[in-house]
């Protein structure tokens, strides 16, 4: 059985407005840690923070050009717990899918 998850944007992490939930978001990797990487989001606003509880070895190598979509839970302190992690390229456009995002949010019936 599928868990209905959102689609959001670095706007969405500052407003808490799905915390708790289960969210997907894209975004171009810019830092890696030891059980955590930091993306920056589509969207304006500061990077995200990805905890990677089954360790970093997918984005080994792409930081400055590869792209992620993460499936996780929006935690309360606005980083994410991931739970799959996709790796979507080197070329990427956050700004289209930043707009799909939002007309999704405005139309939710369309798509």
């Amino acid at each position: 059985m599928s868990v209905p998850t959102a689609r959001i944007t670095a706007q969405h992490l500052q407003t808490n407005s799905f915390q708790g939930q289960m969210v997907r978001v894209v975004g171009k990797l810019v830092g890696e840690g030891d059980n955590s990487v930091t993306l920056q989001l589509a969207g304006e606003g500061p990077p995200a923070i990805v905890h990677c509880p089954g360790g970093t070895q997918l984005f080994k190598g792409h930081s400055g050009n590869g792209y992620f979509e993460v499936v996780g839970t929006l935690n309360a302190d606005s980083t994410v717990s991931s739970m799959q992690t996709v790796y979507m390229g080197e070329n990427f456009d956050l700004g289209m899918y930043a707009e799909m995002v939002t007309l999704t949010h405005q139309f939710p019936d369309i798509f």
